[in-house]
């Protein structure tokens, strides 16, 4: 039979219908906890030790006074849910089940929402299907969903919502709980897009430790020593201390409503998020800062810096690692990116109060760090086996400490497609007494572009000089050497005897014999003094060998270079009479050089002497035009000198390795700014001039780190653009 226009109108109607109601998910259970006590259908089980917990908390939203439900768990150990076991007969077969819960939790992951059938959670795991909820860090507002095929239906269904394992000093507030049966084709009956954010939660004071993962009374303590040590230098006015003070004044304000009765959740775990974002930290800091245990730094986060070199240099920096949480801090450092093997670290070993011992650091190597405390490490990029251009470079910082986030440095390496001249243009020395005739010391100096090597000599003995000569020799550094002889034995004797005539002699003979130049080598027979057994000595020996040249290391007056010139050779007055006592000396400096090549050194190497002047000393010497530069001594140290006794040596020695002091580092990172200038004055004279001369007028300021770090930048830039 036919149909007719209006019956097909009806059957269309009920089809209509039908798709209705097969697109209408079924709602099984929907706490929403509006009653001040748990609905009697869920239960709160504990697993583990069986100290987890669970409170009703009163709270608003949209002025509806609700009460959900805090689930807290102290310890690893601790853990437990809300579970809700539903007949069988409730829960339609076919389809799938669909448990919704909208949760407010302060550790990621931990808090989610399971499903089983045939047995109540938590007895059978084996047949559990966990999903479980991603979140933003202490501020997670679901919802959390699960679903699982309907499989028997002669099994009651088992739903759970709580706290997961391993979630020590986790909580987890829930003020829904939605579980729903979807048929084949149906789609949920909550709208989550459509809800409002939840309002702020407001605590009893009771659980204000509970929804913290940090002892407040401690972080307040750590957070007002720390901001104590910005004050004494200082640095209080700084953005991020402020921001810091303002952090301390919301965890204050905390504390005075917990005697008032409650508590603003979404405040006080946005406080201590920013904390703990910002309580282990670190900062790149210029090569030359300051670093002693009692100084502090403004705590800004560097994310990105960009350092620069010629395609054989390096660019270094420092980076100081800070603990301000208020426990000790477990970490590992490592590098990531297309030239990692360019970038070495150093750990910076505090000796005499100041960061001087910098030892290799494996990135296996784990580091722990107390409350309170900072960590520097020398950071070294080498473009020596890189080709020109730009270098990615990740340098991450990962403490073990979960409730503290991981940094990383990202780092853009540039190495310009200019070359450094492998030798320097004047004589560098460092007073190594002997110690260059190692192999290892004479590649450790050549690498920090060294080419003058001590060598004492004794009345009788040239040992030292051939072992010295033959170091060089092995290593090809011939054509590049200069030797500094020093002879205590003259110094020590009250008059010129005749027997060092045939010393002498003897010493002609033995650099004769080693075919070594005349010109590439001076004799040191007195120290910072102009004596008269020093003149006489002078004399005697040019009377004898007018071509030996003598050294003399002392500033004097016009009288005394009058008559010292005609038998000196090489005047080095301190760096302290051509740096601090500069206009008291101009007249004696300006007699010096019209008549010898002058030199500069220092005296003063203590671990506790100021890192800049070893850095500077190269800025100087190409600013005065110098012939000539150097410090005593190389020595190494030991850790702990008799009493009363400095430590002079410039080095250290472990397991008989010597380690270079941060000192020693910052003398070879000036001797490679001292190319820089000389290059750079190549394309812009006047430019390059008023760099160095900016950099002398900074010497001994604070902003004399920076000022140089912005000098190097300027250089490298006018090279970069004139090659």
């Amino acid at each position: 039979m036919k149909s007719t226009p209006i019956r097909g109108a009806v059957i269309l109607q009920l089809c209509m219908l039908f798709a209705c109601i097969s697109l209408s998910a079924r709602i099984l259970r929907n706490f929403d906890f509006t009653v001040g006590q748990l609905p009697a259908e869920l239960k709160f089980t504990t697993y583990g030790d069986g100290q987890a917990e669970s409170s009703l908390v009163s709270a608003l939203r949209d002025g509806v006074p609700i009460t959900p439900c805090m689930m807290y768990a102290p310890n690893p150990r601790s853990w437990g849910h809300l579970i809700c076991d539903i007949p069988a007969n409730e829960v339609p077969a076919g389809g799938r089940i669909r448990v919704t819960a909208f949760v407010t939790s302060n550790l990621p992951d931990k808090a989610h929402v399971c499903i089983c059938e045939g047995s109540t959670f938590g007895s059978t795991l084996e047949k559990v299907t966990i999903n479980g909820g991603k979140s933003e860090y202490a501020n997670l507002r679901g919802p959390i969903t699960v679903e699982l095929p309907r499989r028997e239906a002669t099994d009651f269904v088992s739903v759970a919502c709580g706290i997961d394992y391993y979630s020590s000093k986790a909580w987890a507030v829930v003020d829904r709980f939605v579980v729903e049966h979807l048929a084949e084709g149906e789609e949920s009956a909550i709208d989550t897009a459509g809800l409002k954010p939840l309002k702020q939660l407001k605590l009893p004071s009771k659980l204000l430790l509970l929804c913290l993962s940090i002892p407040l009374d401690k972080t307040l303590n750590a957070l007002n020593h720390e901001q104590a040590r910005y004050a004494a230098t200082g640095l209080d006015s700084h953005p991020m201390a402020l921001r810091r003070q303002e952090l301390g004044k919301q965890l204050e304000s905390g504390l005075r409503d917990v005697l008032q009765g409650d508590l603003d959740l979404d405040t006080l775990t946005h406080a201590e998020k920013e904390l703990l974002g910002t309580s282990f930290r670190w900062q790149v800091l210029p090569e030359m800062t300051v670093l002693n245990q009692a100084v502090a730094f403004p705590p800004d986060v560097t994310e990105q810096f960009s350092p620069v070199a010629a395609s054989n240099g390096q660019s270094n920096c420092i980076l100081l690692i800070s603990n301000d949480f208020h426990e000790k801090a477990t970490f590992r450092i490592w590098v990531e990116g297309d030239a990692a093997t360019a970038v070495k670290l150093k750990r910076l070993h505090w000796i005499d109060g100041v960061a001087d011992i910098p030892q290799d650091y494996a990135p296996t190597d784990l580091l722990e760090l107390g409350s309170g405390d900072s960590m520097p490490f020398m950071l070294s990029f080498s473009a020596k086996q890189l080709p020109p251009g730009l270098h990615e470079i990740r340098l991450m910082l990962s403490p073990l400490d979960l409730r503290l986030p991981e940094r990383v440095i990202h780092c853009h390496f540039k190495t310009l497609p200019y070359r450094l001249p492998d030798a320097l243009p004047i004589q560098t020395f460092a007073w190594d007494y002997n110690m260059a005739a190692q192999d290892s010391v004479m590649d450790l100096l050549h690498g920090m572009r060294v080419n003058t090597f001590m060598v004492t000599v004794s009345e009788t003995d040239f040992r030292n000089l051939h072992a010295m000569i033959d170091t060089i020799d092995r290593h090809g550094l011939r054509d590049s050497s200069f030797l500094f002889l020093e002879t205590w034995f003259i110094r020590n004797a009250t008059e010129w005897k005749p027997e060092f005539d045939q010393w002498l002699d003897q010493l002609e003979a033995e650099m004769a014999s080693r075919n070594w130049p005349r010109n590439r080598w001076v004799l040191h027979i007195f120290d910072e003094v102009f004596s008269e057994p020093f003149y006489r000595a002078a004399t005697a020996i040019k009377a004898k060998h007018p071509h030996i040249p003598l050294f003399s290391d002392v500033i004097a007056s016009q009288e005394t270079i009058d008559k010292f010139a005609p038998v000196i050779d090489f005047w080095c007055p301190h760096i302290r009479q051509r740096v601090e006592q500069r206009e008291e000396h101009l007249a004696e400096l300006k007699a010096m050089r019209a008549t010898h090549p002058v030199w500069v050194y220092d005296c003063d190497s203590t671990a506790t002497y100021p890192v800049e002047r070893y850095r500077f000393m190269p800025w100087l010497s190409w600013l005065d035009g110098d012939h000539g530069l150097g410090f005593w001594c190389l020595g190494s140290m030991t850790l702990r000198p008799a009493p009363g006794k400095a430590n002079w040596g410039s080095t250290y020695t472990f397991n008989g390795k010597l380690v270079p002091s941060r000192r020693l580092w910052m003398f070879a990172a000036g001797l490679e700014d001292y190319l820089l200038l000389a290059k750079a004055a190549e394309i812009a004279p006047e430019e390059t001039r008023t760099l160095a001369e900016r950099v002398l007028a900074a010497f001994g300021k604070p902003e004399f780190a920076h000022v140089v770090e912005e000098a190097r930048a300027a250089l490298l830039s006018r090279i970069e653009q004139g090659h």
